[in-house]
C-alpha cells in the first residue's frame, strides 16, 4: 500500500462505503473511486487500482453546506483541466454557483478528512506550498522576525495584501 493510499484510508478510519471506476481517462485507465459517506459528510479519493497512488481527494457536506475541500496532485491537475474544458465542466466547480476550496498540499486536506468528520478543530484555510530559494528564504524570515512574527504569518500577511489590492 502507497503512504498516500495508507494516510488516505486512517483518515477515514478504514471505513470504505462505496467505490466506482472513474470514467475521466486524465488520470489513466486504472482509476476508481474510493468513498466514505455518511449522513453529513461525503469523502472521497480518486486512485490508481495498480499503483495504489492517490490522485484525487475531497471532502464536502452532504447537502451542500459551505464546507467543501478538494485536492488534486499537480502532476495530474493539468490533464484534469483539459478533459474538463473538453467536457464544457468548470473543473474547479463543486455544484452551480458554489466552488471547491482548493489546497495544493497532500498532508492539508488529509488533516481536513481525519478532523472534519469526527467534528475535531482545524485550519479552515487551504494551505499552500511554496518552494524557496534559500536567500529568499531568509530574506523572509528577517522581515518576519522583525515584525516579531513566523514565516509563515509573514507570507500570509503579504498574500492577504496582494489579494487586497488585486481587489480594489
Amino acid at each position: 500500500m502507497s503512504k498516500q493510499m495508507e494516510a488516505f484510508t486512517k483518515a477515514i478510519d478504514f471505513k470504505i462505503t462505496d467505490g466506482s471506476e472513474f470514467l475521466w481517462k486524465c488520470f489513466g485507465p486504472n482509476a476508481r473511486f474510493l468513498d466514505s459517506s455518511d449522513d453529513n459528510f461525503h469523502i472521497s479519493a480518486v486512485f490508481d487500482t495498480q499503483t495504489q497512488q492517490i490522485y484525487e481527494i475531497s471532502i464536502s457536506e452532504t447537502y451542500e453546506g459551505e464546507l467543501r475541500y478538494r485536492w488534486i496532485d499537480l502532476d495530474y491537475l493539468d490533464a484534469y483541466k483539459e478533459e474538463a474544458k473538453q467536457r464544457n465542466i468548470k473543473w474547479d466547480e463543486f455544484s452551480e454557483d458554489l466552488n471547491w476550496h482548493m489546497t495544493d498540499d497532500f498532508d492539508d486536506i488529509i488533516d481536513k478528512v481525519t478532523k472534519i468528520p469526527k467534528g475535531e478543530e482545524y485550519d479552515p484555510r487551504v494551505v499552500l506550498t511554496l518552494e524557496l530559494d534559500d536567500d529568499v528564504k531568509e530574506m523572509l524570515e528577517a522581515a518576519a522576525a522583525l515584525r516579531g512574527i513566523s514565516i509563515d504569518q509573514f507570507v500570509e500577511l503579504a498574500l492577504k495584501e496582494v489579494i487586497k489590492e488585486e481587489q480594489e
